[in-house]
């Protein structure tokens, strides 16, 4: 929450307008209001880590997931699935093969919060959050507000 100030200053007035354009009310206030629900949903989106002691009811384990952490498109590669037949190597038209790398945040969760990851990782901010004109509108008007300060 302390840098959020610092991050804010840097990158000046556009950017505060841009966000409460986009719905951000108080954004010097950001950084603590995130920090103050941080806690909260990480126990809501991962509540099967012994150090929290969150989701301690047995009952919910059974939606205990091992996660990949990071399913972003950049950790996934597909090819097509190749097949053996006596006249060599074919590839299957029906079916692709998926690797994933990046396992540095693997670890137990709800398999829905790696769906909703994958899927926010893939869509513009815009997209997300059903604003695709206003957004676009408010991001282009900060920017080109901003361009003419530190001119002369």
């Amino acid at each position: 929450a302390e840098k959020w100030a610092f991050h804010l200053g840097r990158f000046g007035a556009p950017f505060e307008r841009a966000l409460r354009a986009a719905g951000v009310d108080e954004p010097k206030s950001l950084g603590h209001r995130l920090q103050a629900q941080a806690k909260h949903a990480a126990l809501s989106s991962h509540p099967f880590d012994p150090s929290t002691k969150a989701g301690g009811e047995e009952a919910n384990w059974k939606f205990r997931t091992l996660l990949h952490g990071d399913p972003k498109a950049a950790n996934l590669f597909f090819r097509p699935r190749a097949m053996l037949d006596d006249g060599g190597l074919e590839v299957d038209d029906e079916g692709l093969e998926v690797g994933l790398i990046d396992f540095q945040w693997c670890g137990f969760g709800l398999a829905a919060t790696e769906v909703a990851h994958h899927l926010a990782a893939a869509l513009a901010p815009r997209v997300l959050w059903g604003r695709q004109a206003s957004t676009a509108r408010a991001e282009s008007t900060a920017h080109h507000e901003g361009e003419g300060q530190g001119e002369g």
